[in-house]
C-alpha cells in the first residue's frame, strides 16, 4: 500500500488524497479544503474557524 503526506500552503489550499493510498493531508494556514480517498486518510491541521472544510467527511478515518 502506497502513502503519502500533503502540506498546504499559507494561502486558500486544495488538498486531495492520492486515491488508494493512505495519506496525511496538512492545510496549515488559510481556508483549505480536504478531499478523501479510499485509503487510511487523515487530515491534520483541521480548522473550522478559519474556514477550512472536509468535502467527503466519510472517507476522512482521522481528523486532527
Amino acid at each position: 500500500m502506497c502513502s503519502s503526506e500533503k502540506v498546504g500552503g499559507n494561502g486558500n489550499d486544495t488538498l486531495a488524497s492520492s486515491g488508494k493510498c493512505n495519506d496525511q493531508l496538512t492545510g496549515g494556514q488559510g481556508a483549505d479544503k480536504f478531499i478523501c480517498g479510499e485509503g487510511t486518510d487523515t487530515v491534520k491541521d483541521y480548522n473550522s474557524k478559519e474556514g477550512d472544510v472536509i468535502l467527503d467527511p466519510q472517507n476522512c478515518e482521522k481528523i486532527l
